[in-house]
């Protein structure tokens, strides 16, 4: 009984991740069609300089 209950629990949740992903990937498909590329872009270097990882070449560094 209790190994029933474990495999009904890790089957819900690999389907939670299964679903979820799926969700993410239409979102992100809807949201990026709706915006138009320039405006998807900005948003994503916008995340990039939140997080620290620009991809722009800091030409400060070279000066030293």
């Amino acid at each position: 009984m209790a190994s029933t209950m474990k495999r009904a629990a890790e089957d819900h949740f690999v389907w939670g991740i299964a679903l979820g992903a799926v969700c993410g990937l239409v979102l992100g498909s809807v949201i990026g069609t709706l915006l138009g590329h320039d405006s998807v872009t900005y948003v994503r270097r916008a995340a990039q300089r939140l997080i620290g990882r620009e991809e722009d070449v800091n030409f400060e560094i070279f000066v030293q």
